[in-house]
């Protein structure tokens, strides 16, 4: 599916509103334009082209969804995709929730808490080698 990626379009889902009006703030006050959603829109597959998503940040824990599954969807569907992976929450020691984002195949994760900074550095870095790849 070919499309042309708006570089300032961002798909951020994250069933917590807080969160995600906050980051969706952020977002619009740094010119991005961001679609926020507390879960995958229904036509995500179409959303994603006809909204020249350049880059989609998922929660690991959305209610009644699996932010891993939607991450592997994205991937298969759109290989050139740059998606971060966020989570708060780690399952055991052993298991580094963030390790499974990028096993699921996530260009990059990120771990709640983080500062506005280090968010914003991430979107930047991430579409910065987006670019120089493409």
């Amino acid at each position: 599916m070919p499309f042309s990626p708006d570089q300032s379009a961002i798909l951020l889902i994250d069933d917590d509103v807080f969160v995600r009006e906050t980051l969706a703030d952020l977002l619009r006050r740094h010119n991005y334009h961001p679609s926020a959603f507390e879960k995958p829109p229904d036509n995500l597959l179409e959303f994603i082209p006809t909204h020249h998503i350049a880059l989609a940040i998922i929660d690991l824990m959305l209610d009644n969804h699996d932010g891993l599954e939607l991450v592997i969807r994205l991937r298969e569907n759109f290989p050139n995709l740059p998606i971060i992976g966020m989570t708060g929450h780690r399952f055991n020691q052993q298991t580094d929730t963030l390790s499974l984002f990028m096993q699921a195949g996530a260009t990059a994760t990120i771990a709640k808490p983080f500062t506005p900074q280090e968010f914003l550095d991430l979107i930047d870095h991430t579409l910065d080698a987006f670019r120089s790849n493409s």
